[in-house]
């Protein structure tokens, strides 16, 4: 396979991941914030610190929800990350379903008035839920009609590798609430919307426990092997990937370092201590996984992919871009 389509693919994969996370980033932050208890001083500029954009205080709600929907200079917004995925599928329409096309043409054309829409509170969790669907919907057809050779693996591997990322990141949300709930309150109904927004609530429940405990919620998230959105599974499946591609040798080791650093969360007993110092190492090391993945299979002379630059902060994506 030419090096410029696996990167087309894998670049398309993390955008088409990239809009379906953020869109729920933003929804487990609105519901996060609205059920913080009184006295506890988290506003929006803590989500622009998550996602990487240099500190700023007295942002509004509205000027970080455009930010990160709607902002056509910011590469990583869903209507850009649409468009990107876009861009990036109609350079491999000999390679993907026809209905893979038409269901992201759909979504990335409806995708502005959904995103103004979401502007709104009140409108919000329905529209950005009708991205998740669309998105969720092309990972099916994906999944159903395309064969899985080695273009549907790299498509794969951005999505996973993506997806972890997001994953950290929207844990780093429930963490910041940590450091500022006087003995924890308020924090079970925190979890249980960050484990709501990664459709993750029924999965915890069953595997873990019945009750909400946040260290058993952040051992779910980062470390159980076995649901598709912790980080554990999807650095699996990328070790799964690479071992069946040609020199895997140095994404393999990345691959492997990231995993072993997931073994620390058994022993981040405190939240507001070892927790966010964990996300930033672990956020570094998948870094180094996509380092790894381009320097081994795109790092050839040939034309530029619509890409972003992920696994890095938002503010180095856009500094990329």
């Amino acid at each position: 396979m030419l090096a410029r389509v696996a990167e087309n693919l894998y670049w398309m994969g993390r955008q088409l991941e990239r809009a379906e996370n953020t869109a729920r980033l933003v929804n487990a932050t609105t519901q996060v914030l609205l059920d913080s208890p009184a006295g506890i001083e988290l506003g929006w500029d803590e989500l622009t610190r998550v996602m990487g954009f240099p500190e700023s205080s007295g942002v509004t709600e509205t000027e970080v929800v455009h930010l990160l929907l709607l902002d056509q200079d910011n590469p990583g917004s869903i209507v850009v990350s649409l468009r990107h995925a876009r861009e990036n599928a109609r350079s491999l329409r000999e390679v993907l379903p026809r209905e893979v096309w038409e269901q992201l043409n759909t979504l990335h054309l409806r995708a502005p008035a959904l995103m103004t829409a979401a502007l709104d509170r009140s409108r919000r969790d329905t529209a950005l839920r009708e991205v998740v669907d669309a998105r969720l919907m092309l990972a099916g057809l994906l999944n159903e009609t395309m064969s899985h050779d080695a273009a549907f693996q790299f498509l794969r591997m951005g999505a996973l590798l993506e997806r972890a990322d997001m994953t950290s990141r929207i844990v780093d949300i429930s963490s910041a609430v940590a450091c500022t709930a006087p003995g924890g309150l308020g924090m079970e109904t925190t979890w249980i919307s960050i484990l709501k927004a990664l459709s993750a609530f029924q999965m915890y429940r069953r595997h873990q426990d019945v009750r909400i405990v946040p260290k058993r919620v952040v051992s779910f998230l980062f470390s159980d092997p076995r649901f598709p959105r912790a980080i554990r599974y999807c650095l699996d499946s990328i070790e799964g990937i690479l071992a069946e591609l040609p020199d895997p040798a140095d994404p393999l080791r990345a691959t492997r370092q990231a995993a072993r650093l997931l073994s620390k969360v058994e022993h981040s007993m405190e939240l507001d201590d070892g927790l966010p110092v964990l996300i930033d190492e672990v956020q570094q090391r998948l870094c180094e996984v996509h380092n790894a993945i381009h320097d081994s299979y795109f790092a050839k002379p040939k034309a530029d992919p619509v890409s972003s630059p992920s696994g890095q902060s938002q503010a180095q994506r856009v500094a990329n871009a």
